[in-house]
């Protein structure tokens, strides 16, 4: 995870699991460049696309599978802050790049409203 230490991403990795995220369990930390993130279990498991070429399932199945997971990933709760806002880290950089950029002023109006 961008901008975590090793720790925090393990344990935002752990902390998605005890909210009833179906993922994999993190057990380690790996350091990339300046970046931490976490080792995930090997698992026996598919991607939705690999389940969609291989046609062993209807569409339709492989579908009512995906959106049931994106409700489920919708509607669980935390406390404000448990976990890193994606939108906020997103917006940050947006902003650090239009300050290293000629015209930044007129890329800030661009974006100022896109999410």
């Amino acid at each position: 995870m961008q901008g975590t230490t090793g720790q925090e991403a393990l344990k935002t990795a752990k902390k998605a699991f005890l909210s009833g995220i179906p993922t994999a369990i993190a057990y380690d930390i790996v350091k990339v460049g300046e970046d931490y993130g976490s080792v995930f279990e090997m698992l026996n498991a598919r991607t939705f696309h690999e389940l969609v070429q291989d046609g062993e399932l209807p569409l339709e199945e492989v579908l009512h599978r995906y959106i049931s997971l994106l409700k489920q990933v919708h509607h669980t709760t935390s406390e404000k802050g448990a976990f890193t806002s994606w939108r906020d880290i997103l917006i940050l950089k947006m902003m650090q790049k239009e300050s290293r950029l000629s015209g930044g002023l007129r890329l800030r109006r661009q974006y100022a409203f896109s999410f």
